[in-house]
């Protein structure tokens, strides 16, 4: 596939039906210094998803287990089907993330997954985001070099489920997405059958910092799949929203109930892989697709780091965020997506009550 940056602001209803409903407009974005808020006012804005999940892992120490009920929204359920203990990891930086690798645990077992399980009711439209990296020095999971991906499969990003044990019940849904298949190709699939291919990882998948994706999935047709898939990297911006034969997926009913980050990674030489996860993301529901998306650039070609992020208040005209979500948010610019996946222009974070710098005096 070709990279594809318009598509972004593609909605779903435009593909089913060629008629796209009118974008969302921010008229202002402020960044209220008093109340830690930022207050997001236009209009179309709709109704905002059910958020299961969003954690940023900032509120841990490097080195200590991650704490369940200490996501910024929502709370793990657990670990999934591997007991590996995830851990918050301080960068140099200062960010805090989640390790993807148990180092307590020999590579002989199954336990070396450190996994976070988000839980939640039977649904047909469910959104994933969050960002992942290999660390500098560290090598992609199956891979025996740095800065190169393995001939064999060995990674998937995450894992969406119907039921426990879904992964080996063909009559139960099980969704990589993505997965590393081998030679740096990525799908949306399974078990139960692909959904598509995405674009090769040498165009997008970026060494150097987090890689930020995002998934949608719509199992509620009856003869196909709805997908969105986008990454957005210092690499570079690639995405695509499109439908999917249904029938390529074989499992007898089309819904999930469970996520996990990671859903596994193996084979291949796994003695230097360590991979880092960040401001991780679920969403379900009839307006999953519906979002606020937080980006380093107005254009695409400049934006090299884009969140999702949950909202305190949504209603159609004023979004209300928690300052605290992002770290450097003056200065960032903010998208609201709406339910059809329309999304407005991104508007610039104004601090409009923040103290004025003081001037400096030049003496002459």
């Amino acid at each position: 596939m070709l990279a594809n940056r318009s598509l972004y602001f593609l909605p779903v209803l435009a593909l089913a039906s060629g008629i796209a409903a009118a974008a969302p407009s921010i008229g202002s974005v402020e960044l209220l210094s008093d109340t830690g808020e930022v207050r997001v006012s236009g209009s179309g804005f709709g109704s905002g998803p059910e958020v299961v999940i969003f954690d940023n892992f900032e509120a841990g120490r490097g080195g200590e287990p991650v704490a369940y009920d200490a996501a910024t929204v929502g709370r793990w359920s657990g670990t999934g089907w591997y007991n590996g203990t995830a851990r918050y990891v301080e960068e140099d930086n200062g960010n805090l993330a989640m390790t993807a690798r148990d180092r307590t645990q020999s590579l002989s077992s199954m336990n070396r997954i450190s996994q976070l399980q988000a839980s939640f009711k039977n649904s047909e439209k469910v959104f994933i985001a969050f960002s992942v990296k290999v660390p500098k020095g560290t090598t992609f999971a199956g891979a025996s070099s740095t800065q190169d991906f393995p001939s064999v499969s060995s990674w998937k990003f995450t894992w969406a489920l119907a039921a426990d044990g879904a992964y080996s019940d063909p009559s139960d849904l099980d969704l990589t997405l993505p997965t590393h298949v081998g030679g740096g190709n990525f799908t949306l699939g399974g078990n139960d059958g692909n959904i598509t291919w995405l674009d090769g990882g040498d165009g997008w998948w970026s060494w150097n910092d987090f890689n930020n994706l995002s998934i949608g999935i719509d199992l509620s047709r009856s003869s196909e799949v709805g997908y969105y898939w986008r990454s957005v990297s210092d690499k570079d911006l690639r995405s695509e929203q499109a439908l999917s034969d249904r029938s390529k997926l074989s499992a007898d009913e089309l819904f999930l109930d469970r996520v996990s980050f990671p859903g596994w990674w193996g084979n291949g030489d796994n003695s230097n892989f360590n991979g880092l996860y960040d401001n991780t993301y679920v969403a379900i529901g009839e307006n999953y697709l519906a979002r606020v998306e937080v980006r380093n650039g107005i254009d695409d070609a400049d934006t090299s780091r884009l969140i999702v992020v949950p909202a305190k208040s949504w209603t159609s005209s004023e979004i209300v965020l928690d300052s605290s979500i992002v770290k450097g948010l003056e200065g960032s610019f903010i998208s609201i997506v709406d339910a059809s996946g329309s999304a407005s222009h991104p508007v610039p974070v104004v601090c409009s009550k923040c103290p004025s710098r003081i001037p400096v005096l030049e003496v002459q």
